[in-house]
């Protein structure tokens, strides 16, 4: 699927790098607490192998953005994926749904996190000549 207006191509890079970053952020938690969640040896515990699963899809689905997006902008945004994935992953993944508590997110490490994420957003906002 090829996109003819850069503007639409330069945002689904974006979109994929952040999603690739987010899926590949929660697999090392998973890969983590799996022999915690659930009492298997690691090479056969399906979370493990679930976030292993994870590693793959997002570096794919990082690939894909790199395919419509400016290197720049995708592998920072796919980082900061990471760094979203790290709020879900601290609440949802852990505390939630396995009663497994992880390192609290605090205040300044949300603002942190934020920061980063508003970081790479604003580094896709700049224009760039073709003499790079």
């Amino acid at each position: 699927m090829k996109i003819e207006n850069e503007t639409g191509s330069m945002a689904i890079g974006f979109l994929m790098a952040m999603i690739g970053g987010i899926i590949n952020g929660l697999s090392p938690v998973l890969q983590r607490y799996a022999p915690e969640m659930i009492e298997i040896s690691v090479p056969y515990n399906p979370l493990f192998l679930l976030g292993i699963s994870f590693m793959i899809v997002g570096g794919i689905v990082m690939f894909v953005g790199l395919s419509h997006g400016k290197a720049s902008v995708v592998f920072a945004t796919f980082q900061a994926g990471t760094q979203v994935a790290t709020l879900i992953s601290a609440w949802a993944v852990t505390s939630v749904l396995t009663g497994v508590t992880t390192e609290p997110i605090t205040l300044l490490k949300a603002v942190g996190i934020g920061l980063i994420v508003a970081g790479v957003a604003l580094l896709g906002t700049e224009e760039h000549s073709g003499s790079e």
